[in-house]
């Protein structure tokens, strides 16, 4: 595993056992593109 994976899957269950939001929402971003995989032309929500 990358080196970096790592050190944000550390920080990322640090932040969550201290019950800390504020660093956990750090962790995430703010803009993420879903593919959500099906026919859209049956289920044009997708």
């Amino acid at each position: 595993m990358n080196n970096n994976i790592q050190v944000i899957i550390q920080q990322f269950l640090q932040s969550l056992s201290e019950r800390n939001l504020t660093e956990l929402i750090h962790l995430f971003s703010e803009n993420v593109d879903w593919y959500i995989p099906g026919d859209e032309q049956k289920a044009p929500w997708l």
